[in-house]
């Protein structure tokens, strides 16, 4: 696993990690409209029924999506900020009691508890040394509007011990780069953890609601296709199948490769000025960089 490097890192906490989950029974609520009408695709090419076919809403969701642990697991891989939720303390000159909402820079470590650098100045910083609750909303990067697969953790969040602050500045260099060690090096930030994840709530877009264990959550693995230079398989895999798709798909004017899983990826078409979120489920499965271009290229049969 690419994310053992990670073990125990961040343990032990301030105070020391607890765990808290509440259970609860997931919730599920099909729909069979999408947010957007499926775009027109020719008949004639079986490639571009192939596509169309992939494209409109899966029937048998547990074969062609990750579960929503995993889901969430992946959604963690893949983005970079978050919003987070801190309750104004009694400290601060005005709107004690009320929630704020800060947009936050994030890693997850092996457990997937999302590691912050935040600056004792700033108000959310102030609010948890008050109040450690807190939670996280994180949406899919390239996504928009409602349709977007979104997830909200729930949970304590404590200062990284000082032992550990180097291994969490690590696990942060390793998802930002060494652009931010600019200031994550000085004194002027710390390492913070949501040590204890009490829930999950997840929203796959319009129909998937559900709730994750905290857990669950944790016990959960990303798809090890996530787990290595995301980016750079994001970019090789639009420079060599974006404009195959949108060859399949006439009237589209924009077509990208924005997520990826084990069973599959997302694709943002743009048509009209307007767009739409689609699904390609792969045949077998992408466990890495390789097996993505396979399967993409047995979908095209492209070689």
């Amino acid at each position: 696993d690419l994310r053992d490097g990670r073990k125990e890192q961040l343990l032990p906490f301030v105070p020391p990690f607890t765990d808290d989950s509440l259970l609860h029974s997931p919730v599920w609520t099909e729909v069979a409209a999408e947010y957007l009408p499926l775009f027109d695709v020719e008949a004639g090419s079986s490639t571009s029924q192939r596509i169309r076919a992939a494209v409109m809403a899966n029937a048998d969701r547990g074969r062609t999506l990750p579960s929503d642990a995993v889901a969430v697991r992946n959604l963690m891989e893949q983005a970079r900020f978050g919003t987070l939720s801190t309750t104004m303390s009694d400290m601060q000159h005005r709107r004690a009691g009320y929630p704020l909402s800060t947009l936050v820079d994030f890693a997850a470590d092996s457990h997937g508890r999302p590691l912050f650098s935040l600056s004792p100045m700033a108000v959310h910083t102030r609010n948890l040394t008050a109040d450690a609750r807190g939670s996280l909303l994180v949406t899919a990067p390239g996504w928009n509007g409602l349709a977007n697969a979104r997830a909200t953790l729930f949970g304590d969040i404590y200062p990284v011990a000082p032992e550990a602050c180097g291994a969490a500045r690590e696990i942060f260099m390793e998802k930002h780069g060494r652009t931010y060690s600019q200031y994550t090096n000085t004194g002027n930030f710390q390492f913070w953890v949501m040590a204890s994840i009490v829930d999950v709530y997840f929203v796959g877009g319009f129909g998937t609601v559900s709730w994750v264990a905290g857990q669950t959550y944790r016990e959960a693995r990303p798809d090890r296709v996530l787990t290595g230079e995301l980016h750079s398989t994001l970019r090789s895999l639009n420079d060599k199948y974006a404009k195959p798709l949108q060859a399949t798909l006439p009237g589209s004017e924009d077509v990208q490769i924005i997520s990826i899983d084990q069973k599959g990826v997302e694709i943002r078409l743009r048509v009209g000025g307007e767009y739409g979120i689609r699904r390609i489920t792969f045949e077998g499965t992408a466990d890495g960089p390789e097996d993505a271009h396979a399967e993409l290229g047995k979908f095209l049969d492209l070689p």
